[in-house]
């Protein structure tokens, strides 16, 4: 291609091979399904084995051992927050923390990269009385930007669907 320059840097493409518009052929795709399918049986695998020995001992402990597990204690787990101390990214745990009745053990919840058990000991409400004078404009700025950047997202979402989107990509090699 002939050479971009920009005031920093040179660029220079080559397009590697052109994919036709439409839907991938199954034996381009076959090994990507294969691998999803084969996670979602596992995990279903899992789900079973795991209420199965929940029914035989309704105890995190008891679960933990009959599967050669450790348990964990994740603490500040806030609510703003999809990451769980020891697991990672997982929204659906904290989820479920947050609708989870204090002492009760949950149903097995299916997160990002494994099934998770938990139990809530205890919950720490915010005190909003608590909250000094001082923080009010920054939490506010802050929930602004989060519903700002949501109704963004949701925007753009929902022109992507009714655009007609023409990949000229090709247009750089000229």
């Amino acid at each position: 291609s002939n050479t971009i320059e920009l005031p920093d840097r040179f660029i220079v493409v080559q397009m590697a091979k052109v994919t036709p518009a439409g839907v991938r052929p199954f034996y381009e795709v076959k090994g990507q399904i294969m691998s999803v399918l084969r996670t979602e049986k596992r995990k279903d695998m899992m789900k079973k084995k795991i209420a199965a020995d929940l029914k035989q001992d309704p105890t995190l402990a008891g679960l933990a051992q009959a599967n050669n597990k450790k348990v964990y204690e994740a603490q500040d787990v806030h609510y703003d927050s999809d990451n769980v101390p020891e697991a990672g990214r997982e929204p659906a745990v904290v989820g479920a923390a947050f609708n989870l009745p204090e002492g009760k053990i949950s149903l097995p919840i299916e997160g990002e990269s494994a099934i998770y058990i938990i139990k809530v000991e205890k919950r720490n409400l915010a005190d909003a009385s608590k909250i000094p004078p001082s923080d009010y404009k920054q939490i506010t700025q802050k929930l602004s930007q989060g519903k700002s950047s949501a109704y963004s997202s949701v925007w753009i979402n929902e022109l992507k669907k009714e655009a007609e989107i023409v990949d000229n990509r090709a247009i750089l090699k000229q």
